[in-house]
């Protein structure tokens, strides 16, 4: 619970800090870079995460590491927060909300549309009207394809998930089986 609450907690002032930006979502955007690039380069993240090196020296190597393509100061700024409170394992977590609690604000939410093919675009229009009369929200789609749900659709919004896969009914169908039902 304690890990939630601190991503949230982190989540608020970051975009508390952001909305006085002129770009908002470019700074989600290059903090979800940065987080990218973090999880790419071998031994990073044991350099950030070491207590003896202070926050300072942890940002220049950041500045020299993205020396092509600098960081804003807003960036650095959130980096060096991270860095001096200990809590950079949780970057991604609060990207993740800062994004969901800034949907939230413009009345929008998020949704993962998992499906075997590609949908047609009438479809996927269809299927984002429909989400949006139910959900009484204006819908941001992400679509993805996934072969391991063997046919049918899996829609997830925040915490909620409606699973009209074949996998998910033929696991049902074996949780039946085995429990006798």
């Amino acid at each position: 619970m304690l890990s939630y609450t601190t991503v949230k907690r982190y989540a608020l002032g970051l975009l508390e800090a952001v909305k006085h930006t002129k770009n908002p979502e470019e700074i989600l955007q290059e903090l979800k870079s940065v987080s990218s690039f973090f999880k790419k380069v071998d031994g990073l993240n044991e350099f950030l995460d070491c207590p003896k090196i202070p926050p300072e020296e942890k940002v220049k190597a950041l500045g020299l590491l993205f020396k092509k393509r600098p960081l804003s100061s807003m960036t650095e700024n959130v980096l060096r927060l991270l860095f001096q409170n200990h809590r950079l394992p949780l970057l991604e977590q609060i990207i993740r909300e800062c994004e969901i609690l800034f949907l939230e604000k413009q009345g929008k939410i998020n949704a993962l549309i998992t499906t075997v093919i590609d949908l047609h675009p009438q479809e996927k229009k269809q299927l984002v009207s429909f989400l949006e009369s139910r959900l009484q929200k204006k819908v941001e789609p992400e679509f993805e394809k996934d072969q391991q749900i063997i046919a049918g659709i899996k829609i997830r919004v925040e915490d909620q998930v409606w699973d009209g896969s074949v996998r998910k009914t033929l696991q049902n169908l074996e949780t039946d089986l085995i429990e006798g039902n």
